[in-house]
């Protein structure tokens, strides 16, 4: 009997210990993929990471899950081969006419490494996982978020007036607030949907107050902006389509009144960043906005479009935009900050409307779900894709709409799960 009890809490602590490896991959993937700086370091380090996580998935815990999943592979091969040609081939090939091939190659490189080694991580999941496992997933994933969040608050690491310093006190405050944005738009949805659990709604509620406040501490103005906007949405969303009781809104406003007044009771003490956040309120008014990086970025999107119109069915190939604006403004800057603007500069007009497609389709596949994560997820990510990084640094992206057109024995998070 005592055998059989030790041997139950062994088998009950190897199922945890793997479900926390696998979360902290996806999580080190997004984080990783999300860093713009191509270098052979970087670019190593994806490799490394890749390596493991294939490691991670062969290892004898994992192995019954990864034959049917291989299976399910090669049923899809031709749709992965299609991927491929489209998100790899297609772009290295414009590096034949990039203003900037090495830098456009290195992009190549950068997402070749890293985005297939996350479609493949995280169907692994998808596919083998229930639906309450993967709820436990998304709350080790908001676990390690909140030990970012307890360390960030305690060492203050943000100072965007020094962007291209990095080290264990200078965190990127884009990186850092793309990753906080992901988790507190699951937390908000969450909190809303775990029932009478009262550990879960704690849980999700304290993440919420510490996450939120370290967003705010980033001045992520991307972030920011996208969570003020899907709190009160996502309230009226229940209220009036699910019919919420009172109840369920409250395990959300309470933490966001705490949230709101910890950020009065402890401001941001940095001039730099005060006025990252001070410029959203002056951009109805473009003459008089007066900060560095919402105006180079304006100044890149009338580029970006005039590289469209002198190259309009061509691109100037990938990476092509880093040099094209340099020459053009004088100024260097690696990528647009907007995923639909960069494809259409730099691949042309006709891959752009085809990648349109996609995203239109994507969004209809999920709307058709009978539970709305997935599609709150995809518009996370678009919105983020619109305002921060490049191409090869919306991974996350890609893996969603990826999985969406995919038919798997357990779609992505439905209800109906096992």
């Amino acid at each position: 009997m005592l055998k059989l009890f030790v041997s139950s809490i062994y088998s009950d602590l190897l199922q945890k210990s793997n479900l926390i490896l696998y979360a902290g991959f996806l999580n080190a993937m997004f984080l990783l993929n999300s860093i713009s700086n191509y270098s052979i370091l970087i670019i190593s380090l994806d490799i490394l990471l890749a390596g493991l996580s294939i490691l991670f998935l062969g290892n004898r815990k994992n192995r019954d899950g990864l034959t049917d999943y291989l299976s399910l592979l090669k049923k899809n091969s031709h749709k992965l081969l299609i991927l491929m040609i489209f998100l790899v081939v297609i772009p290295a090939a414009t590096l034949l006419y990039s203003a900037n091939p090495l830098y456009g190659f290195q992009k190549v490189a950068h997402l070749l490494v890293s985005f297939f080694p996350m479609l493949f991580f995280s169907g692994y999941g998808f596919l083998n996982f229930s639906h309450k496992t993967l709820i436990s997933v998304i709350k080790i994933s908001i676990s390690f978020g909140m030990l970012f969040s307890i360390l960030a608050i305690i060492t203050t690491p943000f100072d965007p007036g020094s962007i291209y310093s990095f080290s264990f006190n200078r965190w990127s405050h884009v990186i850092s607030g793309r990753y906080f944005t992901v988790l507190l738009v699951l937390a908000i949805w969450y909190i809303l949907h775990s029932d009478n659990d009262s550990r879960s709604n704690i849980f999700y509620a304290t993440f919420i107050v510490l996450g939120g406040y370290v967003l705010y501490q980033t001045t992520f103005r991307a972030g920011i902006v996208w969570v003020s906007l899907f709190v009160p949405i996502i309230s009226v969303y229940h209220l009036s389509i699910q019919k919420a009781r009172r109840t369920q809104i409250l395990r959300l406003i309470i933490p966001l009144l705490v949230l709101i007044t910890v950020i009065i009771v402890f401001p941001i003490n940095s001039d730099v960043k005060m006025n990252r956040l001070d410029a959203l309120a002056r951009l109805e008014d473009f003459n008089n906005i007066r900060e560095h990086s919402i105006e180079t970025r304006l100044m890149g999107y009338e580029s970006a479009l005039s590289m469209l119109s002198e190259n309009l069915f061509s691109g100037v190939g990938f990476g092509g935009f880093k040099s094209y604006y340099s020459n053009e403004v004088n100024e260097t800057i690696s990528y647009l900050h907007n995923l639909f603007l960069e494809i259409f500069a730099e691949l042309g007009v006709i891959y752009g409307l085809i990648f349109c497609c996609f995203m239109f389709l994507t969004g209809v596949k999920l709307i058709k779900f009978k539970e709305a994560g997935p599609l709150l997820l995809f518009l996370t990510l678009l919105w983020l894709s619109q305002l921060s990084k490049n191409i090869s640094s919306n991974a996350a992206l890609y893996v969603l709409i990826f999985w969406t057109f995919i038919k798997m024995k357990n779609p992505v998070f439905l209800k109906n799960r096992a």
